[in-house]
């Protein structure tokens, strides 16, 4: 089921201020709702690769060389270490995640401005009962699953940032200082840190065309597709 269109979601208001957030697949908790909250000062986004020495930089123990190569450093006084044998290999890359403070502010309704998106934002760590089952035991898990890869998984635009298709919100806190009450008592203003990862390993392709929803966003995918070919070449 598609989303609703920025436009719809942002109303008059440019999007380059907002977060939007709303839910992929028909069969999603939230399906259909769009979550809207105003774009912090500053957010953190981070990503790291893992290497290793396949090879050990010593000879001695080296499967290629066998143990008898330790014996011999060991005759000569040393240890044959050979610097082409420390060269570091990619094992594997730990995934974007984003740590995004989200701002809301009552503008025309309490219940719809904060307390439901901000109960919407809680609930997506959670498991849920679907209707029809509150008398059984079953839940249903908060992220996708084989079975319907797209269930509870979030789209999320930030500004004219990144775009990120499809995602999990792995954690949700409410900031207790950011909370602001009317007279009669109403939440009409607070904050909710989230973090987000992706459902699936990102990519490079797949980091530039996040990306391309910015103003220079075209640049910016030629850019870095400029530099991953350049990196894919140099290994051919």
């Amino acid at each position: 089921m598609a989303g609703p269109s920025f436009a719809s979601a942002a109303g008059s208001d440019s999007i380059m201020y907002k977060v939007l957030i709303w839910a992929n697949g028909e069969n999603s908790l939230f399906a259909g709702d769009c979550i809207t909250a105003w774009m912090p000062e500053q957010f953190q986004m981070s990503i790291s690769a893992n290497y290793s020495e396949p090879l050990g930089g010593s000879i001695a123990g080296n499967p290629i060389s066998g143990q008898n190569a330790g014996v011999v450093g060991k005759m000569l006084g040393g240890a044959l270490n050979l610097q082409n044998f420390t060269l570091k290999t990619w094992d594997s890359t730990s995934g974007l995640v984003l740590n995004l403070p989200l701002i809301f502010m009552a503008v025309n309704d309490t219940q719809a401005d904060v307390k439901i998106p901000v109960a919407q934002l809680m609930s997506a760590c959670m498991p849920y009962v679907d209707d029809g089952q509150e008398d059984t035991m079953y839940m249903t898990a908060p992220g996708p699953s084989y079975n319907d890869p797209e269930k509870n998984t979030y789209r999320i635009q930030y500004g004219n940032i990144l775009d990120i298709p499809n995602c999990i919100i792995t954690s949700a806190s409410l900031v207790a200082e950011s909370l602001i009450f009317r007279g009669d008592g109403q939440l009409i203003g607070c904050q909710i840190d989230i973090t987000v990862e992706p459902t699936k390993m990102m990519t490079g392709n797949d980091f530039a065309e996040w990306f391309s929803t910015s103003d220079g966003g075209d640049l910016l995918t030629g850019a870095i597709g400029a530099a991953i070919d350049a990196v894919s070449n140099a290994f051919d």
